[in-house]
């Protein structure tokens, strides 16, 4: 097994000890470096998201443009994504293939603010390619029949 492989597991394994309440509810299953990446950042991981990557990876925000080709450049947007009580969980999961779609809630201090759709492309089981398609912005006070609205 690769070195790169055994940093994966390690991470994962580490991400489901340390960060149980992070990342994918009971019965909903996505892709072990999707789930893991969220739940990382999530938790202030920003670090144990490397493994995760492609080490030609690339990150695409269609809704700006912005392109990132490489881990340094994807962290530094990944840095971005972080704040003290901010929390990304996976709250759908479409899998085609190496094809993985997730609609994430975002939320800041237990309040649900957006929902995002990104889409991860995967290379032996590391992300590949990693595209924001979409945010929506939800009214307030969120209530859970606005995410189907």
């Amino acid at each position: 097994m690769s070195a790169k492989k055994s940093l994966l597991l390690l991470s994962l394994l580490i991400s489901l000890v340390l960060v149980p309440a992070a990342g994918v509810p009971a019965g909903l299953t996505s892709a072990p470096a999707v789930d893991s990446l969220f739940a990382q950042i999530s938790a202030g991981n920003l670090e144990q998201t490397q493994v995760l990557f492609a080490e030609d990876a690339v990150y695409t925000n269609k809704l700006t443009g912005r392109s990132c080709d490489g881990f340094a450049e994807i962290e530094e947007d990944l840095a971005s994504w972080q704040h003290p009580g901010r929390r990304y969980d996976i709250v759908a999961v479409t899998e085609v293939g190496d094809s993985v779609q997730v609609m994430v809630e975002v939320s800041d201090r237990g309040i649900v603010w957006a929902v995002e759709r990104m889409t991860a492309e995967l290379n032996d089981g590391l992300i590949q390619s990693l595209e924001l398609d979409g945010i929506r912005l939800l009214s307030f006070p969120y209530k859970a029949s606005d995410a189907n609205s």
